[in-house]
């Protein structure tokens, strides 16, 4: 016997082939379903349901006749991943009232609860009802036969999410915790559309892609010993165990919503760049610290890169510990390491453009700025991949500066550090950036600080960043014909990875 997790949208020849045996089992078996309630007119539920992308299905294959005996189609609701609905479960005639259903389904229910599924709905029918009953589910509500259903407690954004087919009733299975630390802890609470705070939608059912022979004995034995799933095991070749774990974590990270700061662009607060840096490093140190409880669930290790590059992996815009500490071990099984220093990072993930020191810094670096789903695909491959493709796209960036992030990241790796290289830099002493701050930007830009212009060896090299409260110092510089510009200015240059010494400059603008 074969236990097969199939996805709609992988659309290759072998996924397709199964979900037309799926929806013939349905057909067969649940002939009602093939027509719309009380109405005689062909639906294409089914098709819907097994095809289209929305759900995926688990299924029970013969090793001998290539039969599909046993399916159950779910979904994790893309509004809240601590739920998931079964509109669909069958066992063939013949091989009904031999415990197949409940095999399947106590391995679906212990795949979703790793997952950090925590509620189960499923649709029954009078005849599937006791089965449902004796899996621990308990009857909600009665479905009319125009697919409605009268005083149902359930959240909006769920409900939504539901198929409601007509004349059935809906049962409700809660399922319990395992451990402490799990990816329940990742998206407890979460409640908002996946992938709106980024823009993009990355969802990607968790299970998917894992195909996994079932050893042949009898059912009475079935707990201990049908299902051999690599899924469930922790062999250094296997990854599904670290995806189950992943796509959790991502599709919290993906429902959060992140608050980019919104400061006066004619003045960049020290709040904005000191204390995010200050916490973001605080986050990493902490999630650095989290080893203990991963390993009563430990993840597997998969294929580390082959090229001898080496990843630093800065996160940002993560304030949950459980998240982080995630994430982190999600990139270490890949072979990278997260860093809390900009300096030193290779990679930045994040949603959002942000005016941090961290930020700053590793894009002058050259670092890649890149999009959750940069890990989404790496995880899925078993290895970093490619990240040009996976270069965060940030609207409000490109509306403010009038270029894309992708030709600022390229611009920034093609001469790392260099942007303001050969150029004596002085910042005055009233600037809203404070003195560490400016200084570490303006050296990872490769510029050298100074602290005063009096005396300066080629004044076309030399550069006075200054505000209103520094006006006599930038009178002094200009004459010396020394460049004089804001802090905003510094910063647009460091966000474009553009030196625009053509514009207004600051002493001009007095």
């Amino acid at each position: 016997m074969f236990l097969l997790l199939l996805n709609p949208r992988e659309e290759d020849d072998f996924t397709n082939t199964h979900l037309q045996q799926v929806l013939k089992l349905y057909s067969k078996e649940l002939p009602d379903m093939n027509y719309a309630s009380n109405t005689g007119k062909h639906s294409v539920f089914l098709v819907r349901c097994v095809s289209k992308g929305k759900y995926c299905s688990l299924v029970l294959k013969s090793g001998v006749s290539d039969e599909i005996f046993a399916a159950i189609t779910y979904q994790i609701v893309p509004a809240d991943t601590q739920y998931a609905e079964i509109p669909l479960a069958a066992v063939t005639s013949t091989h009904q009232k031999k415990g197949f259903g409940k095999l399947v389904y106590e391995e679906l229910m212990k795949r979703l609860r790793s997952v950090g599924i925590r509620t189960i709905y499923c649709w029954a029918d009078k005849e599937s009802e006791g089965f449902w009953v004796k899996q621990g589910f308990i009857p909600l509500a009665e479905v009319d036969q125009k697919g409605k259903a009268k005083r149902l407690n359930i959240k909006s954004n769920i409900r939504k999410a539901l198929c409601f087919p007509g004349g059935s009733t809906l049962m409700l299975s809660h399922l319990n915790k395992e451990s402490s630390v799990n990816p329940a802890n990742i998206v407890a609470g979460d409640s908002v559309k996946l992938g709106e705070s980024f823009g993009e939608s990355v969802y990607v059912d968790c299970l998917s892609t894992i195909r996994s022979p079932v050893e042949p004995t009898t059912i009475g034995k079935e707990h201990e010993k049908v299902i051999s799933d690599q899924a469930t095991t922790a062999d250094s070749d296997s990854a599904p165990a670290l995806k189950r774990s992943w796509e959790a974590s991502l599709s919290s990270l993906q429902s959060k919503r992140i608050r980019a700061n919104r400061h006066n662009d004619s003045k960049i607060a020290k709040e904005d760049l000191t204390i995010s840096s200050a916490k973001e490093q605080k986050q990493s140190k902490d999630s650095s610290s989290f080893q203990v409880d991963s390993n009563k669930n430990p993840l597997p290790t998969i294929c580390k890169r082959s090229n001898g590059e080496n990843y630093r992996i800065l996160l940002m815009d993560i304030g949950d510990e459980n998240k982080r500490a995630w994430l982190t071990e999600v990139i270490r099984k890949l072979g990278g390491d997260v860093t809390a220093d900009g300096n030193m990072s290779t990679h930045i993930v994040t949603g959002k453009v942000r005016k941090t020191l961290n930020f700053c810094t590793a894009l002058c670096s050259g670092a890649w700025i890149v999009s959750p789903s940069w890990l989404k695909e790496s995880f899925r491959q078993g290895r970093f991949t490619n990240e040009a493709s996976h270069i965060l796209h940030d609207e409000d960036y490109q509306l403010k500066y009038e270029t894309d992030l992708k030709s600022t990241v390229l611009r920034a790796k093609a001469r790392p550090n260099s942007l303001l290289k050969g150029y004596d830099v002085c910042v005055g002493p009233h600037v809203q950036l404070s003195n560490g701050t400016s200084s570490a930007i303006i050296k990872s830009a490769g510029g050298n600080v100074i602290s005063r212009v009096n005396k300066v060896d080629d004044a076309s090299k030399t550069i006075y960043i200054g505000c209103e409260e520094d006006t006599s110092e930038a009178l002094c510089a200009a004459k010396k014909r020394v460049w004089t510009f804001s802090s905003e200015w510094l910063m647009n240059c460091v966000l474009k990875q553009q030196l625009e010494l053509q514009v207004t400059q600051f002493i001009e603008s007095l």
